[in-house]
């Protein structure tokens, strides 16, 4: 039975054919290399006089060994005192580790993440996986020593975590928690900590409209939610139509009001500005509203067109939707969402 890894002699292209795609490319790869080498030698022999001038390189065959298959499982069981060179890594990676005295899996808890990824012929994905090991075992990789540094380092390791994790890790967290603990996209928490909000405590203090001034909307939407996840959001507690005017929440998001009583104001997401014309013009309530179109005076009222009537009608469900209309389908309300607000109170 021939042995896996026994060298084998290239001759002609028919031996380069008869390799596996995978052999084919290592086998090139050190195939340029040789060629390469025994160049430069051509030329030095020339150089120093023992081969004439108008010598031809001689290369008629080339012996590729195939280098033995290392061992590359990252599931078998490591543990704590693992010697780094046992570990399934580049060799010149381990070397470089060696050589930074880190000799066992517990010594890269001595390291932070940010300077493994500056060491010499250490990839990302090494470092990767090196995370998930020390994570297995309960360990970590060291705070960085500078404390900015340190904090995105946190905030990026909970960015990479599956969201029901990094839900997870939210719940709880205490107004004396840094933003970092939420695990926002950088430029969220780059946001934030330019508007001078370090803690939740002091994101949940803040106002609304203070933060729709200081954040942008997706960075505002992102807040606001990773705050919901914590157990207690903003303090102001917004109402879910204060929400959807700051651009945080998609009129998917709103409950359609269906009580008697409620403002013609709560209807903007749906009506649009009209809602407003009617308040002004007397027409308070949803009830009031329902009342005025079945006798057939909305278009008596100051501010409301055909275009407003019709559109106040497909709300009500008391005219269908023009081919081509943007109105939702009367008597069908929109589809919620799973971004929960709390009660119609608005507590969050």
């Amino acid at each position: 039975m021939p042995k896996l890894h026994a060298p084998k002699v290239i001759r002609t292209v028919a031996d380069l054919a008869a390799l596996s795609d995978v052999e084919l490319q290592q086998c090139l790869l050190g195939l340029c290399a040789a060629i390469q080498a025994r160049r430069r030698a051509h030329a030095n022999a020339v150089a120093a006089g023992g081969l004439p001038a108008d010598a031809q390189l001689d290369f008629d065959e080339y012996v590729w060994k195939p280098a033995e298959k290392r061992r590359n499982d990252w599931d078998q069981d490591f543990e704590r005192t693992t010697a780094i060179a046992d570990l399934p890594i580049r060799r010149r990676a381990v070397h470089q580790l060696i050589e930074l005295r880190i000799l066992a899996v517990e010594d890269l808890s001595a390291i932070s993440e940010r300077e493994l990824l500056a060491v010499k012929d250490m990839a990302s994905t090494t470092v990767t996986r090196l995370r998930e090991l020390l994570h297995s075992l309960g360990l970590d990789f060291a705070e960085h020593p500078d404390p900015a540094t340190a904090e995105y380092a946190r905030n990026a390791a909970l960015r990479r975590l599956p969201e029901e994790q990094l839900r997870a890790s939210r719940a709880g967290l205490t107004d004396d928690a840094p933003v970092s603990r939420l695990g926002l996209r950088n430029s969220t928490l780059e946001r934030t900590k330019r508007a001078g909000l370090q803690t939740l405590g002091e994101l949940r203090e803040a106002s609304l409209r203070d933060l729709t001034v200081r954040l942008g909307r997706q960075e505002l939407r992102e807040v606001v939610v990773a705050l919901q996840e914590t157990g207690a959001g903003l303090r102001c507690n917004p109402t879910p139509l204060e929400l959807w005017r700051a651009g945080v929440l998609e009129l998917g998001d709103l409950e359609q009001p269906a009580d008697e009583s409620a403002s013609v104001l709560d209807l903007q997401p749906w009506v649009g500005a009209v809602a407003e014309s009617l308040h002004a013009a007397g027409i308070r309530t949803l009830g009031e509203l329902r009342s005025a179109a079945a006798a057939g005076q909305l278009r008596t009222l100051r501010g409301v067109g055909a275009h407003s009537e019709d559109r106040l009608l497909q709300f009500l469900g008391l005219r269908a939707s023009t081919p081509g209309g943007r109105a939702p389908a009367p008597g069908v309300p929109p589809a919620t969402s799973v971004f929960t607000l709390g009660s119609s109170s608005g507590e969050s």
